[in-house]
């Protein structure tokens, strides 16, 4: 199974937080669970420890890194196809209600 990590779940299972439900949690470190983050989700991160609203132990940048061999997690990369499907998305969702994130996440779980 993969699972596409938003960026509350990444963070919350790299602190082993109790926010992270210990059903999730299970998934997670299953072996047979293929774990994946958005280049979004580390730009979300990145923009909340500039603002203050977000603590890491490093630059949001080095700190996915170091944690995607620690964890083996694949980063997802933001691809042209990516935003092409964001076009098409963005007519079906209620936007008023997606973050352009969300909107992203979403076109990548399409492709």
């Amino acid at each position: 199974m993969k699972l596409l990590l938003d960026t509350h779940t990444f963070i919350w299972f790299v602190y082993d937080s109790p926010e992270l439900p210990q059903k999730t949690k299970e998934l997670l470190e299953d072996q047979q669970t293929e774990l994946l983050i958005s280049v979004a989700s580390v730009w979300e991160m990145a923009i909340k420890a500039s603002k203050g609203k977000l603590t890491l132990m490093a630059k949001a940048g080095d700190f996915v890194e170091n944690q995607l061999g620690k964890d083996d997690i694949q980063l997802l990369p933001i691809t042209l196809t990516h935003l092409n499907k964001v076009e098409s998305i963005t007519k079906t969702l209620l936007t008023d209600y997606c973050l352009p994130r969300q909107q992203l996440s979403a076109s990548k779980l399409s492709v």
